[in-house]
C-alpha cells in the first residue's frame, strides 16, 4: 500500500513568504506615506511663510503708517520752506 500525505493548512495561518512580502509591501507604503507627509508639510510651510511676509508687508506699508522716503523728503522741503518765510518775516515784520 501506498502512503499518501495529507496537509491541512489553516487559513489564518500565512506561509513565511507571504508574510514576509506583506511586511515589505506595509513598510513601502508607510516610507511613500512618510515621504508625502514631509512633501506636503514642506509645500504647507512655505505657502504659510508667504502669506505672513505678504500680511508683514502690508502691515508695514498701511497698517504701520511708516512715512517712505519720499514722504520724509517732501516734509523737510516744506519745513525748510516754511522755516524760510518766518525767517522773512521777522526781518520785515512791524518793528523793522
Amino acid at each position: 500500500m501506498a502512503k499518501v500525505k495529507v496537509s491541512v493548512q489553516d487559513p489564518a495561518v500565512e506561509p513565511a513568504d507571504e508574510r514576509r512580502s506583506s511586511l515589505l509591501e506595509a513598510t513601502r507604503r508607510m516610507m511613500l506615506a512618510s515621504i508625502g507627509a514631509v512633501a506636503l508639510a514642506q509645500e504647507e510651510m512655505e505657502t504659510f511663510v508667504e502669506r505672513l511676509v505678504e500680511r508683514g508687508q502690508i502691515a508695514e506699508q498701511d497698517s504701520m503708517n511708516v512715512p517712505s522716503k519720499s514722504d520724509i523728503d517732501s516734509l523737510s522741503a516744506k519745513i525748510s520752506e516754511l522755516s524760510r518765510k518766518v525767517d522773512e518775516l521777522k526781518r520785515t515784520g512791524p518793528g523793522a
